[in-house]
C-alpha cells in the first residue's frame, strides 16, 4: 500500500458538516484514456541520445462510495500501448496483441491489465490499495507522475471555488518526489470550467529499469489546462506540457538528462 498526501490549501471553507465530498454519487462509471508522449535527451561516456516514448493507458473507473470526507475509486487497467523510437528504428507493444504480451520487457506492466485496484481519498490523503501501485507508477511516462486518478474529480470546496480568478495550491508527496501545483480558474460558466495548471517538481528516487538500479535527480515544471464538468466536477480533459531535468546515474555512470513530455487526458 503506498499514501500520496495531497496537502489542500485554501479548500476547507464553506463546507458544511454534512455535505459530501463530492458531487459525483456511487456507482457513477466513467472511461479515461491518458495519453503521455515523451522525449528524452541524454549524454553517456561523450556521445548525445535522444529516444520518445509514447503511453497510452485506458481505464475504467468507478466511483465506489462517497463519504462527508472523501471517496473511493474502483479503477481497472483495459489496456496498455506504447510506442518507442530510438535511433531510428520504431517499435510497438500493445496489451491487446497476444504477441505483445510475451514481450519480457513489458511483462510485470501487462500484468496488471483487468486487474481492479482501489483508490481512497480520505481528508486530502489518497492511498492506493494493493501492488498495483508500484507496477502503475512507472507506466505514466514521465518520472514523478503516476496515473493521478485525484484530478479526475473536484471536491466540493474546490467546485465551490469556481469563479473567474480565483486561486490555490496543493502539494502531491509522494515517495522520491514533490510536486506543488497553482491552480488558476480561467474562465467558468453554468456548464464547463477551465483551470490553469502550474507546477514545480523535485525527484529523487531510484528504480529498476530493464533490470538495473537507476538514481533520478531531478526537477521540473509542468504548464498545462483542464477542463471539468462545472456541476459534477468530473474531468472532461487534460493537456498539460512537462519539462524536467537533471542526471541519472546507472553503473557509477551519471549522464545529464532533458525531458519534455505532453500529457493528454479524457474522459468519456
Amino acid at each position: 500500500m503506498k499514501k500520496i498526501h495531497i496537502l489542500w490549501l485554501a479548500l476547507l471553507a464553506g463546507v458544511s458538516a454534512d455535505a459530501q465530498y463530492i458531487k459525483l454519487p456511487a456507482g457513477k462509471k466513467f472511461g479515461v484514456t491518458m495519453v503521455t508522449q515523451m522525449k528524452t535527451k541524454a549524454s553517456a561516456m561523450g556521445q548525445e541520445m535522444e529516444f520518445g516514448t509514447e503511453f497510452t493507458n485506458s481505464y475504467e473507473t468507478e466511483v465506489k462510495t462517497v463519504t462527508d470526507h472523501g471517496f473511493t475509486l474502483l479503477n481497472t487497467l483495459k489496456r496498455i500501448k506504447v510506442k518507442t523510437a530510438v535511433m531510428g528504428e520504431e517499435n510497438e507493444v500493445d496489451s491487446d496483441d497476444s504477441s505483445s504480451r510475451n514481450d519480457p520487457q513489458f511483462e510485470s506492466a501487462f500484468d496488471q491489465v483487468n486487474k481492479p485496484y482501489e483508490i481512497d481519498i480520505e481528508n486530502g490523503k489518497t492511498t492506493i490499495k494493493g501492488e498495483a501501485v508500484d507496477k502503475l507508477s512507472g507506466m505514466s511516462g514521465v518520472p514523478g507522475i503516476a496515473n493521478d486518478q485525484v484530478k479526475f474529480i473536484l471536491s466540493n470546496a474546490e467546485l465551490m471555488r469556481l469563479k473567474e480568478g480565483n486561486q490555490w495550491k496543493d502539494s502531491s508527496i509522494a515517495e522520491g518526489s514533490r510536486i506543488v501545483y497553482n491552480y488558476t480558474v480561467l474562465k467558468t460558466n453554468e456548464t464547463i470550467t477551465e483551470l490553469l495548471i502550474t507546477a514545480d517538481m523535485k525527484i529523487d528516487m531510484t528504480d529498476k529499469q530493464m533490470g538495473m538500479d537507476v538514481k533520478q535527480s531531478l526537477k521540473g515544471t509542468v504548464n498545462g489546462r483542464r477542463q471539468y464538468n462545472t456541476v459534477t466536477g468530473l474531468l472532461i480533459k487534460e493537456n498539460t506540457d512537462v519539462t524536467i531535468n537533471g542526471t541519472m546515474e546507472t553503473l557509477g555512470q551519471t549522464s545529464p538528462i532533458n525531458i519534455t513530455g505532453k500529457i493528454i487526458t479524457t474522459i468519456d
